[in-house]
């Protein structure tokens, strides 16, 4: 545990915290940014959980000014998300990403409490340990949440420009099915029925290569249609 508070220890929490960055960005590309508020809840809530297992004044002072920073921090990444989900007009809940993000400040602050009773030799490793699995785990759902669900985006595969989404009912039944209007290509985009990837209307896949129909199938009924007999919504 002497390490930790030599320049080794410190170069390595350097590298292992450029490492775990260099992982967020690589897993999360669309949604990076939002990997360096958790490393600011992490570091300001942590912070203050640490100082805040000292008894003097001026280290309780300093662990309630990083915890006022760290809820400010956490506010701030929830009002964003709010905000970007109308944005987007997405419609998935938010009531398990909420959970985990809380569970991130809590366990942040646990983490390195935990980390400072180590070192005192009042608990043993595994209790801090576990902390920073926990903190992994909720980072990693907050931000494939924020990836999957909410910054997504629906993007021409040919001109890489946002779509117009088209929702259409089938003819033969009440299935309905998302169609996709490029504005500047001025051309339909579906998704292929293989690899459910968008792609061209009646063109091949661009991605795995299949040539699709100019009818399109409904998924409810299984009938196909042409494109123009499919009842706008």
């Amino acid at each position: 545990s002497s390490l930790l508070g030599t320049l080794p220890g410190m170069v390595l929490w350097i590298f292992f915290g450029a490492l775990a960055l260099a992982c967020i960005y690589a897993a999360f590309h669309s949604v990076w940014r939002y990997g360096l508020w958790l490393i600011g809840i992490y570091v300001f809530s942590g912070a203050g959980g640490y100082l805040l297992t000292h008894h003097d004044s001026v280290r309780l002072v300093g662990g309630m000014i990083c915890e006022i920073i760290g809820v400010f921090i956490l506010l701030s990444l929830i009002y964003r998300v709010i905000d970007m989900r109308k944005k987007t007009k997405h419609k998935h809940p938010l009531g398990l990403w909420f959970l985990s993000l809380l569970i991130f400040f809590v366990f942040a602050n646990l983490s390195l409490s935990d980390w400072s009773y180590w070192l005192m030799d009042k608990t043993p490793l595994y209790i801090y340990t576990f902390s920073e699995i926990v903190i992994i785990c909720s980072g990693v759902y907050v931000l494939w949440f924020l990836q999957e669900k909410i910054s997504a985006r629906n993007v021409c595969p040919v001109c890489d420009c946002e779509l117009r989404v088209d929702k259409r009912s089938c003819p033969s039944c009440d299935g309905t099915e998302s169609f996709f209007w490029c504005k500047k290509g001025e051309h339909h985009i579906i998704k292929c029925p293989s690899c459910n990837k968008l792609t061209l209307h009646g063109k091949k896949c661009i991605h795995c290569g299949r040539k699709l129909k100019k009818r399109v199938e409904c998924r409810s009924c299984g009938s196909e249609h042409p494109l123009a007999e499919w009842i706008r919504l």
